[in-house]
């Protein structure tokens, strides 16, 4: 990474999801220069520099307020529903099967997922090479985006997955929270810059603790934990992970030791079958969404002491045997169609180290070349994940 003022020493940054002694591993191989990383490190450069271009987002940017009338509350709608074209306004909105309305730009679900995507890219770039700037802009988005008292978001997602006409808001819009959580780890790496202070760490610690009590006591939330399939898979995610960051481990070792292991019980058949998700026909972009999410769930287990890696109830159900079926289902060309490579690529990585099989991304290559600027190869290098197995 050129520009850089990396320190030979790195503090051991406090993280939920990424795997804190993988990072400061890579950290030292990039020190000292790794001619393998070097493709993924400039290019995350290169995408943190755009991301300082980038103008700050805020849910105050949407056409209007939700069905709440406030507009710092979170507001969306559902991407597969369209105004009726019989209808003089549209009303109510009707389902078109795999076509995504425009309108949903119009909302906070795009702009919410850009400002965590450049949160995230921001805080490892900073880790990565001690540029203060980087660490600066993206403390700058997190005080737009959740700590202004005059624009800042309210800890809610009440309003999310909205279908006008029908609904002011679906329970598995909750579903969208999913990048809140690139935030937190970003937190962590930034717990070192001058830019980010105690004060904003604290208000960003008050702002997770609100919307951990909505996820967990709002009639959405509790809707949503009941859900069978990968919105209820997810829900466990943000619940874990919040609580988590929260000091709260008690709440996240609950939370993986019963509905984790409820999940690999409920959810994967012995063949490895995700039957939720397979039985929808929603293809492998949802099989690999619902994996994601339980991998998430076995990493956060880690943390707490609880094992989903190996865990394996009667009749041979485990996350293995669903990830050996995705990755036999990956074989397939047309199973891929429309499912955008980098995002089966972390799953396929983080499957080889885990279960200690780097079978599994050689037989992905016949689907795909894995690009050596890829940032896989930063957050998940097979060659420095040894101590994961």
């Amino acid at each position: 990474m050129a520009e850089t003022g990396r320190r030979v020493q790195s503090p051991h940054p406090r993280l939920i999801l990424l795997e804190p002694e993988l990072l400061l591993a890579v950290r030292r191989r990039l020190f000292d220069g790794d001619p393998e990383l070097m493709a993924a490190d400039e290019r995350l450069f290169q995408e943190a520099r755009q991301a300082l271009e980038s103008a700050p987002a805020s849910v105050l940017d949407k056409v209007r307020p939700g069905a709440g009338g406030e507009m710092r509350d979170y507001a969306s709608i559902h991407p597969m529903w369209w105004p009726a074209a019989d209808a003089s306004n549209g009303l109510p909105y009707v389902r078109r099967i795999d076509e995504v309305n425009p309108e949903v730009r119009d909302w906070d679900q795009v702009r919410l997922n850009g400002t965590c995507s450049a949160i995230h890219t921001l805080c490892l770039a900073y880790f990565f090479s001690d540029l203060e700037e980087f660490a600066a802009y993206a403390a700058m988005l997190v005080r737009t985006w959740f700590l202004d008292q005059s624009m800042g978001m309210h800890p809610h997602l009440a309003y999310a997955a909205a279908v006008p006409g029908r609904c002011d808001g679906d329970h598995r819009g909750i579903t969208e929270g999913v990048p809140l959580l690139w935030v937190l780890d970003g937190a962590g790496l930034l717990e070192e810059s001058r830019s980010w202070s105690r004060e904003e760490e604290q208000g960003l610690h008050q702002w997770f603790a609100a919307y951990l009590d909505w996820l967990r006591s709002s009639p959405q939330g509790r809707k949503q934990a009941l859900e069978p399939d990968h919105n209820g898979t997810w829900y466990d995610v943000q619940v874990a992970a919040v609580g988590l960051y929260l000091g709260d481990e008690r709440l996240c070792r609950q939370v993986v030791e019963e509905f984790g292991r409820r999940r690999i019980e409920e959810q994967i058949e012995a063949d490895g079958r995700l039957v939720h998700e397979e039985s929808q026909g929603g293809g492998l972009d949802l099989c690999v969404s619902n994996l994601t999410g339980l991998f998430d769930l076995a990493d956060l287990g880690v943390r707490v002491g609880v094992d989903l890696w190996s865990y394996e109830p009667t009749g041979g159900a485990s996350l293995r045997s669903a990830f050996e079926r995705l990755v036999e289902s990956a074989l397939e060309p047309a199973a891929t169609d429309g499912l955008q490579y980098h995002t089966l690529l972390p799953l396929v990585r983080r499957g080889a180290i885990r279960f200690a099989d780097p079978s599994a991304e050689q037989r992905l290559h016949r689907v795909g070349d894995v690009e050596a600027s890829d940032r896989t190869n930063l957050l998940y290098p097979a060659t420095t994940a040894e101590h994961l197995v």
